[in-house]
């Protein structure tokens, strides 16, 4: 009885995903405000097209490997206050970002608009900053010092909120290179040498 379930079951997803699959489209964006509104959650719709936008993903280096040393909690307020610092610049009122998640022990944040590479480029210097004079002071960590990479792209986005509605599994998931590649660029950016 348990596999003609499961058979049954199988049947049901390859169905709904193949009525899916034939109705498949991608609406062009023309603002992040259209991620809240319209990335549809049931229908096969993604938002994309040519508009261009600027993702700065911010990232701690090496956390994995210092998560090995140190003590879950020790670990936690590290998180929490990196991670916290860069949302609370992302959010600022003046240069900050038109959307923003969390991704580990980072965060991005997108940004739209003429002056969105300016603003992308502030944030990343003002978390710089931040992190220089404060938060790498906070946690003495030993031989494994703190440090953050940072990756700035321009690209057309592609997104959709894929989950369920009414119960909050749900979230953006970003198909095209917009952040793919911001967060490659930030795992580049810690080979570039500070002083050539």
């Amino acid at each position: 009885i348990i596999e003609s379930v499961r058979q049954k079951t199988l049947d049901e997803l390859k169905k709904k995903s193949d009525e899916r699959f034939d109705s498949f489209k991608i609406e062009p964006i023309s603002s992040i405000k259209q991620i809240q509104d319209d990335a549809y959650l049931e229908k096969p719709v993604w938002l994309g097209g040519d508009q261009k936008f600027v993702c700065l993903f911010i990232d701690l280096d090496k956390s994995s490997k210092i998560s090995f040393k140190k003590h879950p909690q020790t670990m936690a307020k590290i998180y929490d206050y990196f991670t916290q610092n860069i949302v609370d610049i992302l959010n600022h009122p003046v240069f900050g970002a038109d959307y923003i998640d969390i991704k580990g022990d980072g965060a991005f944040g997108i940004f739209e608009g003429d002056k969105a590479s300016f603003k992308a480029l502030y944030c990343a210097i003002t978390f710089k900053t931040m992190f220089e004079k404060y938060i790498k002071a906070k946690f003495d960590i030993g031989e494994d010092h703190l440090s953050c990479k940072f990756g700035i792209h321009k690209d057309k986005l592609l997104v959709k909120k894929i989950g369920k509605r009414g119960n909050g599994n749900y979230n953006e998931v970003w198909a095209g290179r917009l952040v793919n590649n911001a967060a490659k660029l930030s795992n580049e950016a810690k080979n570039i040498p500070a002083d050539p």
